[in-house]
């Protein structure tokens, strides 16, 4: 499921969502990171793909 939302997300629609991200970061040349302690996200500078690998690992969210 597709978290907050009831509806179910297909693995294709999800990945086209994540690769469409990585096009805007690698564009801007930033990165989506995360702050595990207060939940905020972090925008950092993006030097490879490697910077990308966190938000890759996304998985679909249930509830």
């Amino acid at each position: 499921m597709v978290a907050g939302t009831g509806e179910y997300a297909d693995a294709t629609t999800v990945n086209a969502f994540i690769e469409a991200i990585n096009g805007v970061c690698r564009e801007h040349g930033f990165w989506i990171g995360h702050e595990d302690t207060q939940g905020a996200f972090l925008i950092h500078r993006c030097s490879s793909d490697e910077d990308l690998r966190w938000f890759n690992d996304a998985m679909i969210g249930s509830k």
